[in-house]
């Protein structure tokens, strides 16, 4: 029996059997529900912690819960006219967007694909993760005793949804078709590590350093297990699916570079009112690159031939790169002009930034267009190629005259481009009707 007749029969369980069909729907319902209570409690802890002020904020290991704020930056929010409730309530308003979207791209997914095993799986992998991404590294028992061991099983139940979410997308079947005993390992795995972290059970050394590197291990060989189903083993649509939703876990891995930079202070800012920009800027910015993985998920189940996805990637790609290389020539020369002419201009000085910006707008153009050629050859060789026969075909015809020059280049090209056993070009001489 092939992994796709295993699929098809467990549709077809779900639409004939009541009795799996309603299981299946109480199962989903009984998981979602305690997500998403879970989730909502949580935001109350969200709102106390921005409400909270502790001078070692926003450092890592710094004793003070993730979302408080130094005394530094609080007084800098009340010289803005702000309270630091008012900055609360703001920014507990906006962490419930991106986790909002999670919410309805799910229910958009059962509602339009119905009670089936790709419906349920993914609607349900989309709608547990607000609570696996926002909520599930909380300490459940300093709210309520109960909410330990509730807390407990959403964070097991969350990262195994997930976890066999990512290793069966798009179709729905483990691919390697060993894939499945490295599931099952992840299981036992997962089990033993959360038990583990809560405090259930103790781990004697090696367990308590090997149980954790086989999660890490397991992440990366599903990355490793997509690479081959994307290469060995994918029709083109689910080449078109697999684009889309790395689109959307590329955000997400960004959003977490982003917030290691800002939240966690790897830049290493002083407190102060240019940290406190930059980090409720930055914050903005994580929730939209969050919030574009169920996005990405949603179109590559539901509308993923709407756009051309390489497009997207390759722009992003290209403006990306772009971007870096214009901020570091503009801090370049920003630099390179405050230490060499230190001695005859101030360091604010208005025409310096103002000649330094004038100069990165000039190179927009040229280094996007250098850009462009380098990504196209390394990404997109068919497309470079094809642009570059076209490009040489172009100025090789705008010099030829005679026929045979012109017809001899047609041939060339394709003969170049398309690589054909034969070629012939067949030319209708004019016929001359006069008597």
């Amino acid at each position: 029996m092939t992994a796709n007749t295993t699929v098809s029969n467990a549709t077809i369980a779900l639409k004939e059997n009541s009795l799996i069909r309603w299981s299946a729907i109480l199962l989903w319902a009984s998981v979602a529900t305690l997500c998403i209570g879970l989730y909502l409690v949580s935001i109350g802890a969200d709102y106390n912690e921005y409400a909270t002020i502790c001078d070692g904020a926003w450092q890592i290991n710094s004793g003070c819960s993730t979302y408080s704020m130094a005394s530094v930056e609080a007084e800098v929010l009340n010289s803005w006219g702000f309270s630091l409730e008012q900055y609360a309530l703001y920014m507990t308003s906006i962490g419930v967007l991106a986790p909002s979207v999670y919410f309805i791209l799910g229910f958009l997914i059962i509602w339009r694909m119905g009670i089936t095993p790709i419906g349920l799986t993914v609607s349900l992998a989309l709608i547990v993760s607000p609570f696996s991404i926002y909520a599930s590294g909380r300490i459940w028992a300093d709210m309520h005793p109960i909410l330990s061991f509730l807390g407990v099983i959403a964070v097991l139940l969350t990262n195994l949804i997930q976890g066999t979410f990512l290793l069966v997308i798009p179709n729905g079947r483990f691919s390697p078709s060993w894939a499945r005993y490295a599931w099952m390992l992840f299981i036992v795995d997962l089990v033993a590590l959360t038990l583990y972290i809560n405090g259930f059970i103790t781990l004697p050394e090696p367990l308590s350093t090997i149980v954790p590197a086989v999660a890490v291990g397991f992440v990366l060989l599903e990355i490793a297990f997509q690479v081959y189903r994307y290469r060995y083993d994918s029709t083109p649509a689910e080449r078109q699916q697999t684009k889309w939703i790395a689109l959307g876990v590329g955000a997400y891995l960004s959003s977490i570079f982003l917030w290691v930079l800002t939240w966690a202070n790897a830049l290493g800012l002083e407190a102060g009112g240019t940290r406190l920009v930059i980090i409720i800027i930055a914050t903005h910015i994580i929730y939209t690159l969050l919030a574009m993985l169920p996005i990405g998920i949603t179109i590559a189940i539901l509308r993923y031939r709407l756009w051309d996805v390489d497009v997207i990637i390759r722009r992003t790609l290209i403006y990306s790169v772009v971007s870096l290389l214009l901020a570091l020539t503009y801090f370049a020369i920003v630099l390179t002009t405050q230490t060499l002419l230190s001695s005859f201009i101030p360091e604010d000085n208005t025409l310096l930034i103002v000649g330094s910006t004038l100069a990165v707008a000039a190179l927009f153009n040229p280094l996007q267009q250098r850009v462009q050629r380098v990504i196209d050859r390394l990404f997109y060789r068919k497309r470079y190629d094809s642009n570059l026969t076209l490009e040489q075909f172009s100025e090789k015809i705008r010099d030829a005259i005679a026929p045979q020059q012109i017809s001899h280049q047609v041939m060339q090209t394709i003969e170049k481009t398309l690589q054909p056993e034969h070629i012939g070009l067949w030319i209708v001489e004019p016929q001359n009707d006069k008597p």
